[in-house]
């Protein structure tokens, strides 16, 4: 559902890794995932198609990296239990960020920082100490300023850095006149999902060049899952002729009454070698026959060396 998403591919090695550990998949669905997982990477590798934050909790949240120096040691606010907050909840407890959380009731603060994460704290508390935090994550749906132009100014009197203050509100409920005030440093919702759509649109103009690379490695995808489906028949007829060579190999080794062993493992290797010599050429062109889909090719070879499919 969104272009370019990390976590499928994530999810996709995760599923194979424990099918092999349980021995649940086969030869062709390790090939096919194990293909698909290498193309996935390539995509991304090549197109940046995974680039850019298009979450408007995770881009607030490296707006404010990218802003505040050291932001693992400043103190960080989200006011706010709704869907916008727990986007930026979820990205700052992704990053491992320790961060305050307060709403209109003390119950839904802890009932969303036991959920979500965050350290659940007053509502009153923090109308009146907005000068205890470095950065304000505003997301509520409160239809007035909750941050208004006195407070943060009061709260500046106080404090000896500055602040930044994200409202991710609709409508805003940081009052605009808060960015003239010095030492603020201020985005609102549309700000944010300006980048977010920038970001989107990157991701979708590289859908066309990640679909060309697609297209290329299924070929040799295809080409490959062909050649298994021929593998059991090569197999087996090395096996059948191997099983040949052995038994002649003994008889011919009786009716000359040599044991010695340095002597028997030359006449073993030469046997191979021949086998080998002959055998290979053939199975390799009906190898390439399978990647080529020439039915009419393996159906004579598997009829000309006798080849039963096994149930």
């Amino acid at each position: 559902m969104v272009v370019g998403e990390e976590q499928i591919l994530g999810q996709v090695k995760d599923a194979i890794i424990q099918a092999k550990e349980m021995r649940t998949s086969g030869e062709h669905l390790n090939t096919l995932f194990d293909k698909a997982i290498k193309i996935g990477t390539r995509v991304r590798n090549s197109t940046g198609i995974n680039k850019g934050t298009i979450s408007i909790g995770s881009m607030a949240v490296k707006l404010a990296e990218e802003n505040i120096d050291d932001l693992k040691s400043k103190k960080i606010l989200l006011i706010g239990t709704g869907e916008a907050a727990t986007l930026v909840a979820k990205s700052l407890g992704k990053r491992d960020y320790h961060f305050y959380v307060t709403s209109r009731t003390m119950e839904r603060s802890k009932a969303f920082a036991e959920t979500v994460g965050g350290e659940p704290i007053g509502f009153e508390e923090i109308m009146k100490g907005f000068s205890n935090y470095d950065v304000l994550f505003v997301a509520t749906v409160a239809p007035y300023f909750l941050v208004t132009f006195d407070r943060i100014k009061d709260a500046m009197k106080n404090k000896e850095n500055g602040m930044m203050i994200l409202d991710l509100s609709n409508p805003r409920t940081v009052d605009e006149k808060v960015a003239t005030i010095h030492g603020i440093k201020m985005m609102n919702l549309d700000q944010i999902a300006e980048m977010v759509d920038k970001n989107m649109r990157y991701r979708s103009n590289q859908k066309n060049s990640a679909e060309k690379i697609i297209s290329e490695e299924i070929q040799v995808l295809e080409a490959h899952m062909k050649r298994l489906e021929i593998e059991p028949v090569v197999k087996e007829i090395f096996k059948d002729i191997d099983v040949r060579r052995s038994k002649e190999l003994e008889k011919a080794l009786r009716m000359l009454g040599e044991t010695d062993e340095s002597k028997v493992k030359i006449i073993d290797d030469l046997t191979k070698a021949i086998v080998e010599g002959i055998i290979s050429t053939p199975m390799n062109n009906l190898r390439k026959a399978s990647e080529q889909s020439n039915d009419d090719l393996l159906k004579a070879a598997t009829k000309l060396f006798d080849y039963k499919k096994k149930e």
